[in-house]
């Protein structure tokens, strides 16, 4: 197992993965850094690789509460919805996209597991 801590936006390595696991870190980036930070995972993994992203709903309640208090805090967060997840997902490549769903996880995040 390797494990990684670096700026997402910055990060680059010619080295592939076989799992690439992003969670906790798109809320805080903007649509546009999210989009940047999707396809760069999407370049990491191995041919085979798989990939798990989780970002928070905006379609959930909690989801909004979450945001709330984090805003107190004074840190923005961001809600994303499937749709804009799926979308970018599939932009940067990504197949065979599924949903974990509330069954699975109990939680206000979406879950998305994906292979490249």
């Amino acid at each position: 197992i390797s494990a990684v801590r670096a700026d997402a936006l910055s990060f680059s390595t010619k080295k592939k993965f076989d799992n690439v696991i992003c969670i906790g870190l798109i809320n805080y980036l903007s649509k546009n850094e999210t989009e940047k930070v999707i396809a760069k995972i999407y370049s990491f993994i191995k041919h085979g690789g798989r990939a798990l992203i989780t970002a928070p709903s905006s379609r959930k309640f909690s989801g909004h509460i979450y945001k709330a208090i984090w805003r107190v805090r004074g840190t923005k967060i961001n809600l994303y919805s499937k749709k804009f997840l799926l979308e970018k997902m599939r932009a940067a490549g990504f197949k065979n996209i599924k949903m974990k769903n509330a069954k699975d996880f109990p939680t206000f995040h979406i879950i998305l597991e994906a292979s490249k």
